[in-house]
């Protein structure tokens, strides 16, 4: 069973095609083809080149930004009072607070 994308036949006998349908419509589908899979090509190669373009800088942005910030937090580390870089976490940094700096914490006996 053939499918066909377009029906030039139908094309070429409308009537407002006039003399362009009868010129172009006698064509043999290859032409129509070929032409079709060049248009076609003109524009998804492009798509393509730029989407993998994309995907590169991507990738080369994220492993400079995360290679900075390793670097950033080994500094911090070697500038620390704890000696450990991070200080959001409850179990980071030693003594009684936990790695918590300048909160308040409010203990309920009961």
């Amino acid at each position: 069973m053939r499918y066909e994308f377009f029906n030039f036949d139908s094309l070429r006998q409308h009537p407002s095609m006039g003399a362009f349908g009868q010129r172009f419509g006698g064509r043999p589908s290859w032409t129509w083809q070929l032409a079709g899979l060049a248009a076609g090509l003109v524009i998804v190669i492009p798509i393509i080149v730029l989407l993998l373009l994309a995907i590169v800088t991507f990738i080369v942005v994220y492993a400079i930004s995360s290679l900075v910030a390793s670097v950033t937090d080994a500094v911090k580390g070697i500038f620390n009072r704890g000696g450990s870089a991070s200080t959001s976490g409850a179990g980071s940094g030693g003594g009684s607070e936990g790695g918590r700096r300048n909160v308040r914490v409010i203990r309920h006996d009961s």
